[in-house]
């Protein structure tokens, strides 16, 4: 999404385009820069932050592994619809920000 830029900078000009506030903010990224760059432009707007460094990903999935994240994707649906419809219709029309 961000290629080569910084994500925490980046974030921020999302928020103040789309007029969001968030208080806390949590990243999951396999790139300590990543990390970091965000901790430090999200410090530097006064929001909380909390960034997961991820390494060591194993990207082979076993049958059962595959089943699973399709059946945690199918819940995580249901949920989204039941609980966001006008968000989730949006999300399925590719215009989750408008």
């Amino acid at each position: 999404m961000t290629t080569g830029a910084n994500k925490g900078l980046v974030l921020l000009d999302l928020l103040e385009e789309r007029g969001l506030k968030y208080e806390h903010i949590i990243l999951a990224d396999d790139g300590r820069k990543n990390i970091d760059n965000m901790k430090a432009a999200l410090a530097d707007a006064g929001i909380s932050y909390h960034g997961l460094w991820y390494t060591l990903i194993d990207k082979n999935v076993s049958p059962e592994e595959a089943k699973q994240g399709a059946e945690g994707w199918a819940a995580w649906k249901t949920l989204l619809q039941t609980v966001y419809p006008d968000r989730w219709t949006r999300f399925e029309a590719k215009q989750c920000f408008n």
